[in-house]
Formats: C-alpha cells, sequence, structure tokens
C-alpha cells in the first residue's frame, strides 16, 4: 500500500539543522540607561518667597487699632485685602494675615507704581459695605463722607502712608466691655439663684415657719396706734414697699426685714398686712430686675 512505501525523495539533516539541536549561546545584557529625577529644590523650578516691601509709614502691626483689628480677623476673610495690596504674586492666603502686619505702604519704586494703580482700581470697584468694612478695619475717620469716592481718596492716602489715628483705643474699650459685660452676667445669675430659692415650696415653708418661730418667741405687744389715727391704704404701703427696696440692697435684704422697716415707720403692727406686703415685695423686686 501507498503508506507503506518508503519515500525516496526524503533529504539528509542539514547542518541548520543540526545547529538547531545545539544549546543556544546567552544573549548579551541591555544597557540600561540612568534614570534623571527632578530635584523640587533646584533654582530651575524654584519660585522666590514673597517679600513685603517697605513703605513710606508705619508696619500695621505697629498701630494699635489696626493691630487689634487684624487680629479677630481669620486669613480666610483677608485673603482678598491681601490681593488687593500686593496683587497675585507669590501670596498666599495662609500668610495673609502675616504679609498684611508688615505692610507699611505702597513703594515709591517705579517697578510697584502699577500695582498701586491697579489697588485704586479695585478699590473705584468695590462695593460701598466692603470700603466701610476697610475703614473700620484701618481705623479710617468715614464719618461725613460724602460718597464712595470720598472713600476711596481717604483709604488711598492712608495706604500710601500708614499711621495710627487720634481715636481711643478700641482694645482697651473691647476688653472693658467685655469685663462689665461678665460682672453684669454673674450679678444676674445670683439674684436668679436667689428668686430660684426664694420660689421653692420647701425652703419658702421653712422661712415662714422660722418667722413664726421668731414672732412667737417674743413677748406680746400691745398694739401701737398711728400718729394719723388709722391704718395706712393699700397704695400707700405699696409705695413705702418701693421705697425700701430702691433704698436697700436687693441681696441681702430680707422680706421680713422690709415689714418691720415698714411698721417701724407707720408705728403699726402690721402683722394683719403681712401676706399683702410680701405679695408687693416680690412684685416690685422682680420689676426691679
Amino acid at each position: 500500500r501507498s503508506y507503506l512505501i518508503e519515500r525516496t525523495d526524503a533529504q539528509p539533516p542539514t547542518a541548520m539543522s543540526e545547529q538547531a539541536t545545539d544549546k543556544a549561546e546567552p544573549r548579551a545584557k541591555r544597557e540600561r540607561k540612568e534614570v534623571r529625577r527632578l530635584d523640587a529644590s533646584s533654582d530651575v523650578v524654584g519660585v522666590p518667597e514673597f517679600e513685603v516691601l517697605p513703605g513710606a509709614g508705619a508696619k500695621l502691626v505697629d498701630i494699635p487699632n489696626v493691630a487689634f483689628a487684624l487680629k479677630r480677623e481669620t486669613n480666610d476673610e483677608l485673603k482678598d485685602l491681601q490681593r488687593l495690596l500686593f496683587g497675585p504674586r507669590g501670596t498666599k492666603a495662609a500668610h495673609a494675615k502675616k504679609n498684611l502686619r508688615d505692610f507699611s505702604g505702597f513703594p515709591s519704586t517705579s517697578e510697584d507704581a502699577p500695582q498701586r494703580a491697579r489697588s485704586k482700581a479695585l478699590l473705584d470697584n468695590s462695593p460701598l459695605e466692603a470700603l466701610k468694612w476697610m475703614c473700620d478695619l484701618f481705623d479710617v475717620n468715614r464719618s461725613k463722607a460724602t460718597g464712595k469716592a470720598d472713600l476711596v481718596d481717604r483709604l488711598m492716602a492712608f495706604l500710601d502712608c500708614p499711621k495710627a489715628s487720634e481715636g481711643e483705643d478700641k482694645e482697651a474699650k473691647w476688653e472693658a466691655r467685655k469685663s462689665k459685660k461678665a460682672a453684669k452676667s454673674k450679678k444676674e445669675t445670683a439674684k436668679t439663684k436667689k428668686v430660684a430659692a426664694a420660689a421653692s415650696p420647701k425652703k419658702r415653708s421653712k422661712a415662714e415657719a422660722s418667722d413664726k418661730d421668731d414672732e412667737a418667741a417674743k413677748p406680746a405687744k400691745k398694739k401701737k396706734t398711728t400718729k394719723a389715727g388709722g391704718m395706712p391704704s393699700d397704695t400707700e404701703l405699696l409705695k413705702m414697699v418701693k421705697f425700701e427696696l430702691e433704698n436697700s440692697d436687693l441681696e441681702a435684704v430680707s422680706k421680713k426685714q422690709i415689714r418691720n422697716a415698714i411698721a417701724t415707720k407707720v408705728g403699726l403692727d402690721l402683722a394683719a398686712k403681712k401676706e399683702f406686703l410680701n405679695e408687693c415685695i416680690q412684685n416690685v423686686f422682680d420689676d426691679m430686675e
């Protein structure tokens, strides 16, 4: 059969097939190129640090009222003002307060003249409320201003040569107001505690029992008659209560002391009017608060 017949055209193995059977020689290693990394501190990519140039006036940090106003503002609130004075050249929002404190006026060099012109243009286009805020921040008097242009002129005069105004010390005034407010709050707290204690049923019953014990321990006195010959009216008693409270230390005086003072004044035993007088004392005390 055909598949058993040997092929007579078969070729003998060539030299190439012999080489394929041999071991392959090792390949030469590829030469690696040197990697050049970017140095962030190099002078090529570095940006010079922003510097506040000296002006003709005093530094804002040396003007007490301006320094106090800057202290109460945040960097985020001052970033637009920093851009207005220095422009966008290298200024950062995080350094706004520091840079503004070092500002002492627009430099007089010709290179910085364009920045002053840009600042003037920005002020001209600012809303009235922003101009008022800047006047208050820089302690620039804005009373009797005739309009926006007048406020801009006053601000530019200050920014050309910053100096302290002749007004009052704002920080001292703020500290005095703060101390007064704290003292008033402390006094109101003490009054509230005293009224709450007086309104407590348990404490009130103890106080009334103490009053009754004191009255029982005293020897019986003969009823006195008033010089006018009768008991004062409710209106007169109310006036006496008001007078006594207005001339007493509200944090130390008691209802019993007020009743005794009125009884001494009219020369009568006012035991029958005790409840009425207590009510009058409480009402007048509440109105005085």
